[in-house]
């Protein structure tokens, strides 16, 4: 934001007592001119100087920080109005399409503690994933809602809901839900939204291949977590547990020692992972270390067979218990957020973006004299470079009586 409230605000009171020197010197020089005692050429010199100091005081007391606001006004405005058309151009929505979501995006503004130009920014993500207007404005609050309960950078939280949702094949509606999915494994793990979106990269697509959603995935990666194992290392050991056990099964089972352990149900679909660990554990009792880590290795290589310990470290059902609580998050990413918010920083955060949304408003009604007032100018340069230079040359010497006019033309 080029602007600052305050700053506008103090100037132009602060200059109110400058305002009334400058007139009050004007008055003096003023009084030059009323006198009948002093020449012709005298009183109206006077009478120009008091002229001039009245502009140069106006210019200076009012017109220059109205101007700062305004061109502050304009800039905001001109930034917003930039980053939809890039929304625009990313995502090829047009008419009222485009408006839906630069309202949608001015709602943003107001009621988060993220800006409208920013919430602009979140939408060319979206579009980058192949998401239509609709998709972006139901998912553009979860997505911000979410980056503000994990502390996260905007556009890296986007990507994450964008590509997690693609890669589980979720639609739009569920966006919501699936943030608040992420929220609670943050809140009750030890990772947070950046590092499970990183491991997801290396193991989602896997999971949804075999009929795991987010919560089965996320759950697994959350033990993990708690155990030391995060981010892109947590994700490919994941994907090497699934990887092996399907690679070494027969049949739909896997052998664990002299016993089968089903790895699909009888519609040939996939059993829940915690299942098949739970049956796996109960395979091995009995077993000496030895012969326990025999008939592992022989289904999980070194990688995967740490993810399998460390879920039998943790436990299935603490497994099963997290998995159900990610279930039941509904809720889980706005709760978090509003709590992140409940305090100073997050008021002013909050004030910074609604004055951002004052700003855009102010500079969309200027934007058209301003764009007019560039093409003139523009205008009257090329003129100007097109002239005689004969001609430039006197135009250039009556410059300094230009200048002095100046401030009258501000009055």
């Amino acid at each position: 934001m080029s602007i600052n409230v305050g700053t506008a605000v103090g100037y132009l009171d602060l200059d109110t007592s400058k305002f009334k020197a400058g007139l009050k010197d004007a008055q003096s020089t003023l009084s030059d001119f009323t006198n009948s005692s002093n020449s012709a050429g005298t009183r109206f010199q006077a009478l120009g100087s008091s002229l001039k100091t009245v502009g140069s005081t106006i210019t200076t007391a009012v017109s220059l920080p109205l101007l700062a606001l305004g061109a502050g006004a304009i800039k905001t405005a001109a930034d917003f109005e930039a980053g939809m058309s890039k929304v625009a151009a990313l995502s090829g929505a047009t008419g009222d399409d485009l408006k839906m979501l630069e309202e949608k995006a001015k709602e943003m503004g107001a009621t988060t503690k993220y800006s409208a130009t920013e919430a602009s920014d979140a939408l060319s993500y979206m579009a980058l994933a192949g998401w239509d207007a609709e998709q972006m404005a139901k998912g553009l609050e979860p997505s911000l809602k979410l980056a503000g309960a994990a502390g996260m950078d905007l556009a890296q939280t986007t990507d994450i809901v964008t590509d997690t949702m693609s890669m589980f094949g979720m639609e739009a509606s569920e966006a919501t839900k699936m943030t608040d999915m992420l929220a609670y494994a943050q809140a009750n793990s030890n990772t947070d939204v950046q590092q499970l979106g990183e491991a997801l990269k290396y193991c989602g697509a896997s999971a949804n291949a075999m009929g795991y959603d987010l919560a089965d995935t996320t759950a697994l990666l959350g033990t993990f977590a708690d155990q030391g194992l995060k981010g892109s290392s947590a994700g490919t050991t994941l994907n090497a547990m699934f990887r092996d056990m399907k690679k070494n099964a027969e049949e739909g089972a896997i052998a664990i020692g002299k016993k089968k352990v089903a790895i699909v149900d009888a519609n040939g679909n996939y059993r829940d992972m915690t299942d098949i660990l739970a049956d796996v554990q109960v395979a091995t009792e009995g077993m000496t270390q030895a012969e326990r880590d025999m008939a592992l290795s022989s289904i999980w290589g070194t990688e995967a067979l740490k993810g399998v310990n460390m879920a039998f470290e943790a436990g299935v059902p603490k497994i099963r218990e997290f998995e159900e609580g990610i279930r039941s998050s509904d809720g889980a990413a706005s709760e978090m957020y509003d709590t992140m918010q409940n305090n100073l920083k997050g008021a002013i955060d909050n004030m910074k973006s609604a004055f951002e949304g004052v700003m855009i408003t102010i500079g969309e009604r200027l934007i058209p004299i301003f764009q007019n007032l560039v093409e003139g100018i523009t205008n009257v340069l090329t003129w100007f470079n097109n002239l005689n230079p004969a001609i430039q040359n006197v135009i250039i010497g009556v410059g300094g009586f230009l200048a002095i006019l100046g401030p009258l033309l501000l009055i």
